[in-house]
């Protein structure tokens, strides 16, 4: 019976084995289609020599894809020696914005180092590479630009080696020029300005002198020169140095200008080179005038000792008389400059200031039986009258506390009391100021200031009385403010922890502060300004406890309904907003809709903050919750230092002019797709796979013949057997 079936049971695998065929068959063509359609892969390998051995620096190419079109080996040579020759800039207003690749550092079997840069999946066409500024910046051989195709179907990796170009050593110079006393756009070049060069560690280099005038750096110390003086054309030529940081500093400069900037430091790379331009200045010429009176009578006021400081940043140093009568700030200098029978100080020719800088008087030696103000620092202006006033009787604060919708009194809201406090350094002679906490005694509203109170008696912690108010008297002449620290528990809310007051002093001596509650209730809006609004905004510092910020300047911009912006204007002009000396303001009078803020000033020694900020005027704003806006502090704002001469050399703050750029960042990926390119004329392509489509045909013809021969043979010998 089984020999019966074996024929069968054959024939049976073989038609199996057939229809495997012919469903695996798609399967075989699609594995060829994916041969056929695989794109150009690139290899391109850069050696590294000489000093870019030394360096750890990749290289950067960009590539643009030029054309679907096949290009011969002579025009792909050609079009790579035009484009040699263009900036980056001018290729990519060319061609598009390309694609920026990176290498990566490897070493062959011998040892050598090089890069190498992997490309896959490149679409068939012409391609350009080239190799960025920033790039040949960092390395002695530049990549040459080359050209390259692919094409459809080339599965195989084309590695390339590209010819390099070795850059020279180029020199260090300087460039020094000479600023008019009277036109700050006219310049000359000064001839005869001495300098040393230093090192990073502060040491003076030694050099040899060409008779072209070119200094030559040199280890050897014997017949050796350390002072580079500037030529005719104020230009100071260096050669022979390693790349590395530098600093040139000016030693001696021409009769009838200043060093304001002693030390120029330098970043230098060899294969690059570099100029600075530093700048001497004829010194400018300022007159201050105080005038010190009574503050009731109006009584000049004789024999007043003031101190007179510029104020640099965060630091005043102070100013006196040089032996040859000229004026000179240094930190160790202690000179009392006092009010004559007209209550006058008047100074003439002081040295003008940069504009960051400033001068200011402070109050040291008060007359009998006058307020003390000696935390009071008074800007002085150029060629104005600073009048200063001093009084018998001791300053009074008063600062009110009210619901900002009923305007009802709030009792028992706890605050604090700061001032600005000038701090005398322990040091030298140089001030600083601080806002400290001030200590007073009394109770529930009720307030008094007394210097000699022991240290037990005095509560920092203040509170409203019924009728909102806290009252201080007895205090000595200062900038103060209120800071909320308790606020009600129905008033808890972001805007009213760390409130603060305006700056209060004896020319304002009272705030009323407002508090919005937690649910405050909608405003309709009045039928003179029906439809219209306002908002509330807070500047602060990013510090842990945010420091309320004054001097922010903003631009109110009005956006429409497709998002476009357009600065919005009162009466023809652009309105404009300046947080108070509390951090707060408000934005009102504004109809309905969208809106954003644009920073246009931040706070001295804050970041600019170009981020808009956006807000949305409805009857809901005018009672909703502040919007905090946060400044960074400029990690590099110490201002450049005063332009007075100082007593000695060392003491001159560096600033720096420099005619070269600064190296910008690199620039972020770029990506180029071609548009309106014909494509390649696609030629008739080998099909691997074919071939082997029919001979699993044939094969499964061959088996399905032969099983169907073995089955009528197997069934007429079962016959004749029968």
């Amino acid at each position: 019976m089984l020999g019966k079936k074996k024929p069968r049971i054959l024939a049976g695998f073989l038609s199996i084995f057939m229809l495997l065929q012919v469903l695996l068959m798609p399967i075989s063509m699609a594995a060829s289609t994916e041969d056929i359609t695989n794109n150009g892969n690139l290899t391109i390998k850069i050696p590294r020599q000489g000093e870019d051995n030394k360096t750890n620096k990749q290289r950067e190419l960009a590539y643009f894809k030029l054309s679907d079109k096949e290009f011969k080996k002579e025009e792909l040579l050609e079009i790579a020696k035009k484009y040699d020759s263009l900036s980056m800039d001018e290729i990519t207003k060319e061609l598009g914005e390309g694609t920026l690749v990176k290498s990566n550092l490897n070493q062959d079997s011998s040892g050598s180092s090089y890069d190498i840069i992997n490309l896959t999946g490149l679409e068939p066409g012409a391609y350009l590479f080239k190799e960025t500024e920033e790039s040949t910046k960092n390395h002695q051989y530049s990549i040459n630009t080359f050209a390259q195709m692919t094409y459809e179907g080339d599965i195989d990796v084309n590695e390339i080696i590209p010819k390099l170009t070795e850059r020279k050593p180029q020199s260090l110079r300087l460039h020094k020029i000479g600023y008019d006393k009277e036109n700050d756009q006219k310049t000359i070049d000064l001839e005869g300005v001495k300098f040393n060069l230093l090192n990073k560690d502060g040491k003076v280099l030694n050099f040899t002198k060409t008779k072209e005038g070119i200094y030559n750096f040199t280890e050897n110390e014997q017949g050796a020169i350390q002072e580079l003086v500037t030529d005719a054309n104020g230009r100071i030529e260096v050669n022979n140095l390693e790349s590395g940081e530098y600093t040139f500093r000016e030693i001696e400069t021409l009769e009838g200008f200043e060093i304001r900037d002693a030390n120029t430091d330098v970043s230098y790379n060899k294969f690059n080179g570099k100029e600075v331009e530093v700048a001497n200045y004829r010194p400018k010429e300022t007159k201050l005038h105080l005038h010190k009176i009574d503050g009731k009578t109006g009584d000049d006021l004789e024999g007043v000792g003031f101190r007179l400081y510029v104020k640099s940043g965060d630091t005043y140093t102070p100013v006196g008389i040089n032996e040859d009568g000229s004026y000179v700030s240094d930190k160790n200098i202690d000179h009392v400059f006092k009010t004559n029978k007209d209550g006058n100080i008047i100074l003439d020719k002081l040295p003008e200031l940069a504009p960051a800088n400033s001068y200011v008087f402070r109050e040291v030696e008060p007359l009998d039986g006058y307020v003390s103000s000696d935390d009071v620092l008074y800007k002085a202006e150029k060629d104005k009258v600073l009048e200063v006033k001093n009084y018998k009787e001791k300053n009074e604060l008063k600062l009110k506390k009210i619901d900002s919708q009923t305007k009802d009194p709030l009792d028992r809201v706890g605050f604090e009391l700061y001032r600005k406090k000038v701090i005398d350094n322990d040091a030298d002679k140089t001030v600083t100021t601080e806002d400290q906490r001030v200590g007073l005694i009394g109770d529930a509203g009720k307030y008094e200031f007394n210097e000699s109170a022991a240290e037990s008696e005095q509560v920092f912690q203040l509170y409203t009385d019924g009728n909102g108010e806290i009252v201080v008297e007895g205090l000595p002449e200062g900038e103060y403010y209120f800071k909320e620290n308790e606020p009600l528990e129905d008033y808890n809310i972001r805007d009213n922890q760390g409130k603060e007051s305006e700056r209060l002093s004896r020319v304002k001596p009272t705030f009323t502060m407002e508090n919005l509650p937690k649910n405050p209730k909608l405003v309709p809006p009045d039928s003179k300004n029906k439809k219209k609004g306002s908002q509330n905004f807070v500047k602060v510092d990013n510090s842990k406890t945010p420091k309320r910020l004054e001097g922010a300047l903003f631009a109110v911009y009005s956006v429409d309904k497709k998002g476009e912006a357009t600065p919005y204007e009162v009466d023809g002009k652009r309105l404009t907003i300046k947080s108070g000396s509390n951090g707060e303001f408000k934005v009102k009078d504004l109809p309905y809709g969208d809106y954003y803020l644009r920073e246009t000033a931040a706070p001295e020694g804050y970041v600019l903050d170009v981020n808009p900020v956006k807000f949305t005027i409805s009857e809901k704003s005018e009672t909703a919750e502040a919007k905090f806006i946060v400044n960074k502090r400029n990690p590099n704002a110490t201002p450049p230092g005063s332009n007075i001469p100082p007593k000695t050399p060392s003491s001159t703050p560096p600033t720096t002019r420099s005619s070269v750029p600064p190296s910008s960042t690199p620039p972020s990926t770029r990506y180029y797709v071609p548009k309106n390119k014909p494509g390649i004329p696609r030629g008739p392509l080998v099909k691997t796979g074919d071939i082997r489509i029919i001979i699993l045909v044939a094969l499964g013809l061959i088996m399905i013949i032969g099983g169907s021969h073995l089955v009528r043979k197997s069934e007429k010998t079962q016959r004749n057997l029968a």
